[in-house]
């Protein structure tokens, strides 16, 4: 550490930026008000500091002295709980461009081991950002808190790798503070470690003493939000100044979204800064994964109990794939052994298999109720279907306050009010309220005392369904729905159990669909209403299984509505589809007049069914052989009508060609792609990704990038000799000209540039 980088993480630990004094051998600084004052000397550009007459290099004494990070290592291990039958998920690494310029990723059987290697790389002038992705229960929070605790450990016992700890940061829950409020409000209530300012971790992220896990980017952050989470993780990067490195756990990386849109927030935030991403993509249990989870939980004749659930519910069924299910189906078997417990229990589950979630929930709700919530009297405080409502109504109250958890009083008014209007006596209330703390679809929020959330956000999702399930099935719906489909993008889980729990209640779904077009009709066009609205009429279309089907007229529809959906007859119109892939949907005679898809991806296995598409307009179509996207027009027909659609145009008269994009221009856009998984780009990384044309490349379509303002040269910080590239103008430019309709390189190139 030279004196430069002493002087300035000093000042960001120091109480007030003059509360730090440093001289020629003397540093003084006052720091959580205690005052220090210790010697320091210089040595070949390093300083050395002497306490108490110990000597230590710089940045060993402010580890251990200012920062406390000894301490910090005992508070993880003290405040984030032990998982004790940790099962290592397999995953597929993407690993980071400069390292592996292919699109390839490398199968690994142990994930945490993965993330391990990557965070113990030394870094290279550049910020690394770690992608923890997976479907929900499948295991990111508990691989982040395992690989934090075994951190810490090595941290403690100094073993090798062991100069960094790994905090989890968890976003949940933290709608009406601010990201630097989220970080310090993490460490000072979860981890009871109350030492650091917001620059302070700012520089011992950067320094690689710490690298923070944020858990809770969703993918509705880069889809449907305005952008914040964002913002605020570009704006960290741009912080951290090409050092340091940060685990993201989502859904999605963002780099997997092909609209330029969605990644021109975080490019333009990060500004001029080296910053790599890796991905590490958790798979789904395996049988050995489960087999391995039950064997921890010392249940007999795992394998055996395997095949029944196999054999009763279909192989890769969630209960066998999904962690947290898989969890839960021990938690059966353990309770009553594995013979009529869990015999009934797939009774349900293979009874309904399109309601499987739905009958699961209710066999450890009915359990819930006639087991364990008895009253004084000797019977049952609430009925099941009361159990339901309750958790249904807590669900709602997160809903509308935009948050993962409730505060004990917050809580505890959302009961009172439940039985209230259940006209419950007082004392069955105060029951009711003590015993939902400790309900089994509900735990206390880790770290935040008197704070309570559901198990997993799946039961919180599947409750806010049945919220809005009986909105959409009351009398005066119209208002009262729009409300509740305004504050955020509904979950796929509580739109389908919406639609679920009316068909169980045989409700009038025909007349659910009047009411949503009503809302539909009245609702602002950027609102989260319509969208809503549209995902909602997704399942309902799939239950009304007739030939005569509602029509839908200027709905919105989310990300992936149409992915895994089997309609038949169901009529579109002036609807417009954001970016969604068809894989295992089936679109029986389906039509589509004057809609817009934002993007189609179409799998090689992918049959349309006679589907209809009139006066529509699909901006990019997505296919196995063209996984960079189909932009021409005549193209996206035909590519469409291979598949089975039929396309249709009012006019007679047939398309106007469109002049085809010439090969330097779309070599130019792919090259412009590359970007979106490092910020800076080595000579050597290109000419790997266009290994046919790379010399073409380098020779006339980079020098022309240059030369236009698009593409400029950074320094190069390694062996050998090569140029390293980075982009000369913001990535939301350059998302409003791709996919491009200009047929040149120099029209292409003077369109991003803004004619310069």
């Amino acid at each position: 550490m030279n004196p430069q980088e002493f002087r300035r993480v000093l000042t960001a630990f120091a109480d007030h930026s003059g509360d730090f004094l440093l001289g020629d051998d003397t540093v003084v600084v006052q720091v959580r008000d205690e005052l220090i004052e210790a010697g320091v000397r210089e040595s070949e550009g390093r300083v050395f500091v002497c306490e108490n007459g110990e000597e230590m290099e710089a940045f060993r004494w402010i580890t251990s002295r200012i920062a406390k990070v000894p301490q910090l290592a005992d508070r993880i291990l003290a405040n984030i709980p032990e998982e004790p039958h940790f099962v290592p998920p397999s995953g597929a690494l993407l690993d980071q461009l400069d390292t592996d310029p292919s699109a390839l990723s490398i199968e690994s059987s142990d994930a945490r081991q993965t993330m391990d290697a990557q965070l113990a790389r030394p870094p290279f002038g550049k910020s690394t950002v770690i992608y923890l992705t997976s479907n929900a229960g499948e295991g990111k929070t508990t691989l982040i808190n395992h690989a934090a605790r075994a951190q810490a450990n090595r941290y403690r016992n100094r073993d090798r790798n062991s100069n960094f700890l790994l905090v989890p940061i968890s976003l949940a829950g933290r709608a009406f503070l601010s990201f630097d409020d989220i970080v310090i409000a993490e460490f000072v209530n979860q981890l009871r470690f109350p030492f650091f300012y917001y620059d302070a971790f700012l520089e011992l992220v950067k320094m690689r003493v710490i690298v923070p896990a944020f858990d809770g980017f969703e993918e509705m952050f880069a889809e449907s939000s305005t952008g914040e989470a964002v913002s605020a993780l570009g704006s960290l990067l741009r912080d951290l100044d090409s050092s340091g490195a940060v685990v993201i756990a989502a859904r999605r990386a963002f780099f997997e979204y092909r609209g330029l849109e969605t990644q021109a927030h975080l490019f333009d935030a990060i500004g001029d800064r080296n910053v790599g991403f890796a991905q590490i993509r958790l798979e789904r249990w395996t049988r050995e994964q489960f087999v391995r989870y039950a064997g921890h939980r010392a249940l007999r004749e795992p394998r055996a109990i395997y095949d029944r659930v196999e054999n009763r519910l279909g192989k890769g069924h969630p209960f066998l794939t999904r962690a947290v299910l898989v969890k839960r189906l021990v938690d059966v078997v353990e309770d009553g052994g594995p013979g009529d417990r869990l015999d009934g229990l797939l009774d349900r589950l293979s009874s309904e298999p399109r309601d499987y979630f739905y009958e699961f929930v209710s066999a450890l709700v009915t359990r819930e109720a006639n087991e364990k919530w008895i009253g004084a009297s000797g019977r049952p405080l609430l009925s099941a279907e009361e159990h339901h409502g309750l958790l249904a109504e807590i669900a709602m109250e997160m809903w509308m306050t935009a948050t993962e958890v409730l505060k004990q009083e917050s809580l505890d008014l959302a009961v009172e009010l439940f039985s209230e209007d259940r006209k419950h006596s007082p004392e069955v209330a105060r029951q009711v309220v003590q015993r939902v703390r400790d309900h089994a679809l509900f735990v206390g929020a880790a770290g935040r005392a008197k704070t309570y959330a559901f198990d997993h956000d799946d039961f919180r999702h599947f409750y806010l369904g049945q919220a809005v399930a009986a909105v959409l099935g009351g009398v005066d719906r119209e208002a009262e729905l729009a409300r509740v489909l305004l504050p955020g993008p509904l979950p796929r889980i509580a739109a389908d159990e919406a639609v679920n729990a009316l068909g169980r209640q045989h409700a009038d779904l025909r007349s659910v669909a009047t009411g949503l077009q009503a809302v539909v009709s009245h609702a602002p066009p950027s609102s989260h209403i319509r969208e809503n609205c549209g995902a909602i009429s997704m399942r309902l279309l799939e239950l009304l299984e007739d030939a005569d089907p509602p029509v839908l007229v200027e709905f919105g529809f989310p990300a992936d509505a149409l992915r895994g959906r089997r309609l038949g007859h169901a009529v579109f119109e002036e609807c417009v589809f954001q970016g969604t892939a068809l894989k295992g949907s089936y679109l029986s005679r389906c039509r589509f007049d004057r809609c817009i898809f934002v993007r189609l991806e179409i799998p090689s296995d992918f049959t349309a069914g006679g589907a209809r598409l009139k006066d529509c307009e699909v901006a990019c179509l997505v296919s196995g052989d063209d996984p960079d996207g189909i932009y021409d027009p005549d193209r996206i027909k035909t590519k469409m009508e291979g598949a089975g659609f039929v396309i249709e145009h009012a006019e007679a008269a047939p398309l106007r060609h469109r002049p085809r994009v010439d090969r330097d221009t779309k070599l130019a856009e792919r090259g412009l792609r590359c970007f979106l998984r490092a910020t800076q780009i080595n000579e050597d990384v290109l000419r790997q990704r266009f290994p046919q044309q790379a010399e073409h490349f380098l020779e006339n379509v980079v020098p022309e990038m240059i030369t236009r303002g698009v593409l400029k040269e950074v320094l190069y910080r390694g062996h050998g000799k090569q140029k390293r590239f980075g982009l000369a103008v913001p990535m939301s430019r350059i998302a409003k000209q791709v996919p491009t309709k200009a047929t040149s390189l120099s029209e292409f190139l003077d369109a991003i540039a803004g004619g310069r």
